[in-house]
């Protein structure tokens, strides 16, 4: 199915603060060439430090 969506949305949780090796890992093993968009999740919880 994956093969013929238009996008994979990636959710990424703010509180980890980075897409994880192993998330890349299993992306890359999809072997698709569909646009992929990051959204990282929960960035209203993320404390700023100025």
């Amino acid at each position: 199915m994956l093969s013929d969506a238009n996008f994979l949305i990636w959710l990424i949780d703010a509180e980890n603060g980075e897409i994880t090796k192993s998330d890349l890992d299993f992306i890359r093993s999809l072997k698709i060439n569909t646009e992929i968009l990051f959204v990282v999740n929960k960035a209203d919880k993320k404390k700023i430090i100025n």
